[in-house]
């Protein structure tokens, strides 16, 4: 007898799942893609100089200078953690107190092998080697992240001592060392201990070298752009920019150094000296190096007569890095903290204050602040405001549409499989062969 019951059609073979992989793959690219669209202008109109009350740290989620630039930066540092894996970023914060990026020009194969050294201005960064010799200095400007290389006389070993106020000049310290280690001041000390000072002309792109100074340590512009105070081992002394030698600088305290870059008070009347760390060797008994350093237990800050008389202020107590000046009478400082020091009653107020994330060595770690650096120009200006979300840039955004992306394709995924396993029990319910019911009035 012909079986005149209807059966369900058997379930079609699948379709569905290629094309939420095909639409998840697109939705993926657009998100990366899109992204920098959705944010209107690259560089970040500030309303004014703002530095935020808390500093935040290495990120993931920050995108680089070079795909979206943020404009004029107010501070530069490098965050992170290296105990197993180099997990360390450049970090650049705007002067909107609120933008961060990552400079990559600071890069090489992963790891971090470049120093970077911040325009008075905000506007640009010099980035040269920091294990071995530079052919160039590299020059990327902040609101386009465009890169320039600026070639050097000969390939040397650098060191970026200041940059003039009015842009144009750049001091810089080179040595003929040949780095075979990768210690992070290897590269720093020998220059700072052996190297002779040279000056960069950033309109002509031409050098000038001055071996007859010695070696050289550091050095600071005048407000004016037109001299430099230089530290050499012990002795200080001012010298105008072609070289020739004006007059000593009075340290009235023993082992104090100018203060690198920013020595030079904004009237023209102050030099400032720090506590210098060292040498640990008896046969190189000068002091070496500035204090920031991990090592330096002593703290102290003198001002004195930048023509070489002996008027004195201070000492006073100073974290690890000077900033710049606020006015002739106020100094920004900086470590796990921004302070301002008074140099009329030496007393310090914290301005902001440095947020270390437990992000780092892959969220094993919390992540260090070191190598401190503002926009000099702009510290007169600053003001301190209450800090708001970090904007990281479209990468943030570009993960986060990333990830909505994903669970809409994980949401979709699930509900097809479940969809499926329903169909599945309904065929196996119909098409199942019907027991005989006993005792039914069609028992034969």
């Amino acid at each position: 007898m012909t079986d005149d019951v209807d059966r369900a059609a058997p379930p079609r073979r699948p379709r569905t799942l290629p094309i939420i992989a095909a639409l998840t793959a697109v939705g993926l690219l657009l998100a990366y893609v899109l992204a920098p669209a959705l944010v209107a202008d690259k560089a970040v109109a500030a309303d004014g100089v703002l530095l935020p009350d808390r500093l935040d740290g290495y990120s993931l989620l920050n995108d680089t200078v070079e795909r979206v630039p943020a404009g004029t930066a107010l501070l530069t540092y490098s965050s992170g953690n290296w105990e197993l894996f180099q997990t360390i970023q450049q970090v650049m914060v705007g002067v909107d107190g609120a933008s961060y990026r990552q400079l990559d020009a600071v890069y090489d194969d992963g790891l971090v092998t470049r120093s970077t050294f911040l325009a008075p201005d905000g506007r640009s960064v010099l980035v040269t080697e920091q294990f071995k010799r530079s052919a160039a200095m590299v020059r990327v400007d902040l609101a386009t992240g465009e890169r320039r290389d600026i070639a050097l006389p000969q390939p040397a070993a650098v060191v970026v001592h200041a940059w003039s106020s009015d842009g144009r000049y750049v001091a810089y310290g080179q040595s003929g060392f040949v780095g075979e280690g990768r210690a992070s001041n290897e590269l720093d000390l020998d220059v700072r201990k052996y190297g002779t000072l040279a000056l960069l002309d950033l309109t002509t792109g031409s050098s000038t070298p001055y071996p007859q100074l010695g070696p050289i340590a550091t050095a600071a512009f005048s407000p004016d752009s037109r001299h430099l105070v230089v530290q050499s081992g012990t002795h200080a002394f001012v010298i105008n920019i072609d070289g020739t030698l004006e007059h000593d600088i009075v340290i009235p305290i023993k082992g104090l150094g100018i203060v690198p870059h920013v020595a030079w008070s904004p009237d023209g009347r102050w030099i400032a000296l720090y506590r210098w760390r060292a040498s640990t060797y008896r046969s190189m008994p000068d002091i070496e190096g500035p204090s920031s350093s991990y090592w330096l237990t002593e703290r102290a800050l003198v001002v004195v007569d930048a023509t070489g008389g002996t008027a004195s202020r201070g000492p006073f107590p100073v974290d690890t890095e000077v900033l710049g000046w606020r006015d002739a009478d106020h100094l920004v400082t900086a470590d796990s903290t921004i302070h301002e020091l008074s140099l009329v009653d030496g007393r310090s107020r914290e301005l902001s204050r440095f947020v270390h994330p437990h992000t780092c060595e892959y969220f094993t770690q919390s992540c260090h602040v070191y190598e401190i650096m503002a926009a000099s120009n702009l510290i007169p200006d600053l003001r301190v405001v209450a800090v708001g979300p970090p904007q990281r840039g479209p990468k943030q955004l570009s993960l986060i549409l990333a990830g909505s992306v994903v669970l809409i394709g994980v949401g979709a995924w699930v509900m097809t499989l479940v969809h499926r396993s329903g169909r599945r029990r309904v065929w196996a319910m119909v098409a199942a062969p019907a027991e005989p019911v006993r005792g039914g009035p069609y028992q034969a």
